[in-house]
């Protein structure tokens, strides 16, 4: 009888080994198959429950956009700022700064959709779910607006130089200022030539002291008409053309740091068009005509003040 005991007894005990030994083998091929699991990482200036309120948030949504293995969720703050993250197994992590806890509900959807589909943040905003830094004013560099005028001379063909005036309007910033700019030279009773010029386009500051240099350039329109005498004053050489060109130009500004500015400056007007000339004396067979390209340059000193 005894032996028929121990008998019984040796199998039971087997099987006993055997099936507790399962549930081992299941709890440690848990992780290996990539079952979700979450914790709470470095909240600092968070409180313990608010950082594990916002750990359950995050993971219920990562569980929703199917997300598998060990994901760290941590919320730290920055002054004013609080910043939420989440980091998957493989150490890939996303961030998004919101304006508070109270935004972990909007936030915590796209963190997960962002960790779990490798995208990023930006990637996930839709019209309904911004959060409050997204939607900031951006700060913007300050800038001036500035009219001056001042005087210069210029050069065109056939004419060594015409005084000329100069009406300018821009937009300063610390770096660039964007200028639209008119220049007129005109001649006198023995050349009566002019011509004028007028541009828009942008200056690049190479310093942001008092006084700083430039160089700027843009598109223009010019207009050119020469009325000039020659062959001892019998005869003389007529014309006219206008169209549109580009400018370059480089010069010196002072006063950066006041209320008014002033700048000297030395410009080149480059037109697309040719000017064609008659020479008449009088006599209808004595007719000539010539083309040329002529280029005005000038060179102006402006004031100009702030505040308009």
């Amino acid at each position: 009888m005894r032996q028929s005991k121990v008998a019984l007894a040796a199998p039971m005990l087997l099987a006993v080994t055997v099936f507790s030994f399962f549930p081992t083998v299941a709890r440690a091929e848990g992780p290996a198959d990539g079952v979700l699991s979450c914790a709470t990482g470095p909240h600092s200036g968070t409180f313990d429950g608010e950082a594990e309120t916002a750990t359950e948030m995050v993971c219920a949504e990562l569980r929703h956009a199917g997300a598998r293995g060990p994901h760290v969720v941590t919320v730290s703050k920055l002054g004013a700022a609080t910043f939420l993250s989440v980091t998957d197994g493989a150490g890939d992590s996303r961030r998004l700064q919101i304006a508070g806890l109270e935004e972990v509900p909007v936030a915590a959807p796209r963190l997960a959709t962002a960790v779990t589909r490798k995208t990023s943040i930006a990637a996930t905003q839709q019209v309904d779910n911004i959060v409050d830094e997204e939607q900031r004013v951006l700060k913007t560099q300050r800038g001036d607006m500035l009219a001056g005028a001042g005087l210069g001379a210029m050069h065109i063909a056939g004419a060594a130089m015409l005084p000329a005036i100069n009406l300018r309007a821009a937009y300063e910033t610390t770096s660039f200022a964007a200028v639209a700019d008119l220049r007129y030279g005109f001649g006198s009773e023995s050349n009566d030539s002019s011509a004028l010029t007028l541009g828009i386009g942008g200056r690049y500051f190479l310093g942001k002291r008092d006084i700083a240099p430039f160089v700027g350039g843009g598109m223009s329109y010019s207009s050119q008409s020469f009325d000039t005498r020659s062959d001892g004053n019998y005869g003389r050489w007529y014309g006219s053309n206008g169209g549109a060109g580009a400018y370059g130009e480089l010069g010196v500004e002072a006063l950066r740091t006041h209320k008014s500015r002033l700048a000297l400056d030395l410009r080149a007007d480059v037109p697309f068009y040719v000017v064609s000339l008659e020479h008449s004396t009088g006599a209808r067979d004595a007719m000539q005509r010539k083309s040329i390209y002529s280029v005005p340059i000038s060179f102006a000193l402006a004031y100009s003040y702030r505040g308009i």
